[in-house]
């Protein structure tokens, strides 16, 4: 068996993947969810220095009267990074490969050769139910938890993809297995 070296300029280029979107509506659900997360939680600060500490005085209870505004301001800055980060979003399929693409200050690159699929699993949430998106999830042979997951698909979309990488694998461990 030989191992020949590569040189760089022969690699494919990463940028010339085909890179496909998620949902459009994966976006709009993600920040609605956020939203709705952080208003709770102001109403709830807002109940808690109302009701509490209100009454109580003392210099503990001037901590409370911030307490809704940061919610609010960091509640808006994390929503305003989320929106950006799931434009960030992309995967690909290849014949031997999927890649997904993540991150919007950090950035990840993740990629899974299909003959080293153990399996792929669609997931859903309620709230993915409700807006009909599902993630796909691939694990790696040789271990028991995810390479990657791949959030934001249509259903239908997951699924489809869900039985491409299945039997992709499948056809390739049976190539494999004759060839030995």
């Amino acid at each position: 068996m030989q191992n020949h070296t590569i040189e760089i300029e022969a690699l494919p280029d990463i940028k010339a993947l085909t890179k496909q979107t998620l949902a459009r509506h994966y976006k709009i659900v993600n920040l609605f969810t956020a939203l709705t997360v952080f208003f709770v939680l102001t109403l709830s600060a807002y109940a808690a220095r109302e009701l509490i500490f209100q009454n109580s005085g003392g210099e503990f209870s001037q901590i409370f009267i911030y307490l809704p505004i940061v919610l609010i301001i960091f509640g808006l800055l994390l929503c305003c990074y989320q929106w950006f980060a799931d434009q960030a979003k992309y995967f690909s399929i290849r014949e031997h490969d999927i890649s997904f693409f993540n991150g919007l200050l950090f950035r990840r690159l993740v990629t899974q050769p299909i003959s080293r699929i153990q399996h792929v699993e669609v997931s859903q949430g309620p709230i993915d139910r409700f807006a009909g998106l599902g993630k796909l999830q691939v694990y790696s042979a040789g271990s028991s938890m995810q390479t990657f997951a791949i959030p934001g698909l249509p259903i239908d979309v997951a699924h489809q993809l869900r039985q491409q990488l299945t039997q992709s694998a499948m056809d390739n461990k049976d190539t494999n297995q004759q060839h030995d």
